[in-house]
């Protein structure tokens, strides 16, 4: 093995030092310090404990004394030390806390206390300050954008612009919303076109939990139950777009005879006559009054409860029960 000579100048309270071994991953390793001297991190530093200041019966660490407990017979065991040939507890030098409030006593040492924001315990669009939550500046509010922009973050962004915040979505009215698409450009989002397409006959702008960001929300029925609309959601037959005698349901227009596939489905007309898809998938105009002839002395169209659908409803007093009749 190559052996070499350096002299090695330290500072501070380290001294000079003889290394010899060049190839160790022991920084002492080699490392030869003077007599009261010992080495660390291959520097040598004054022994406080050469030569040894305790009296007989302890021992020296960092320039402390100690009792050494194996002079008790028989010798004490952890957190205990020997006074007097007796075995008693070691002294915590955590009592009485020695630290300012809010810190932490380890060993006889203060450390400041834990931030309270780590992990962030706050939502989205708020921050975190000495472990409480507030709401974050919008830099959206006022809005610095012109007409016919998108502020995300400040930021203002035009149809077509490019983006890398893809399928974020923000409502700007009941039906539309502006939408960073995969390809990485900035669209205007067209719910009904969207949901027409998906075969959803209600379609509206807004909330979405299960996405945690607003979006086109195609529904089944008027009050897209569960979701937070922008508005009104967007009913395709108001206005209507059908022709007089024709029945619009779902956006589609439908006259007497037409085949339809919604078996059992009824609209109100008015207070006496509903539009029906009839069990052989024919639409028909169905009179109440001539439905409930011979069942009940009163009839109407009105919504049903237990159908949760419009439905001609035979009645035993004028009231109908408290159902609800077409006006």
């Amino acid at each position: 093995m190559k052996r070499i000579l350096v002299l090695a100048v330290v500072l501070g309270a380290a001294s000079s030092c003889i290394f010899t071994n060049d190839d160790s991953s022991n920084p002492c390793a080699g490392v030869y310090c003077p007599a009261g001297q010992y080495c660390s991190g291959g520097l040598c530093y004054d022994d406080p404990c050469d030569p040894n200041p305790c009296p007989s019966g302890q021992y020296c660490s960092g320039g402390r004394c100690y009792d050494d407990p194996a002079t008790c017979d028989p010798p004490c065991g952890a957190g205990y030390t020997c006074v007097s040939n007796t075995c008693q507890p070691i002294a915590d030098p955590c009592n009485p806390n020695p630290c300012p409030a809010g810190y932490t006593c380890s060993g006889g040492r203060c450390y400041p206390p834990a931030d309270p924001c780590i992990p962030n315990p706050c939502r989205a669009g708020e921050v975190c300050l000495a472990g409480a939550c507030y709401p974050a500046a919008d830099p959206c509010n006022p809005n610095p954008c012109g007409p016919g922009q998108w502020c995300v973050d400040g930021y203002c962004y035009g149809e077509g612009s490019s983006c890398d915040f893809a399928n974020d979505q923000d409502c700007v009215n009941v039906a539309q919303a502006w939408w960073c698409s995969p390809d990485g450009h900035v669209y205007v989002n067209d719910c009904t076109v969207q949901c027409a397409g998906l075969g959803m006959p209600y379609a509206c702008c807004g909330y979405d939990p299960t996405r945690g960001d607003d979006a086109c929300l195609c529904c089944a029925e008027a009050d897209c139950s569960g979701f937070t609309c922008y508005g009104e959601p967007v009913d395709p037959c108001n206005p209507n777009p059908c022709s007089p005698g024709q029945w619009c349901h779902e956006g589609y227009c439908y006259g007497e005879g037409s085949s339809c596939d919604f078996i059992d489905d009824q609209d109100c007309i008015n207070v006496s006559q509903a539009w029906w898809c009839a069990e052989d998938g024919t639409v028909r105009l169905n009179d109440c009054v001539t439905q409930c002839a011979g069942l009940a002395p009163y009839a109407c169209c009105g919504f049903d409860p237990s159908r949760g659908d419009d439905a001609c409803l035979c009645c035993t007093d004028v009231s109908c029960g408290g159902l609800t009749c077409h006006p």
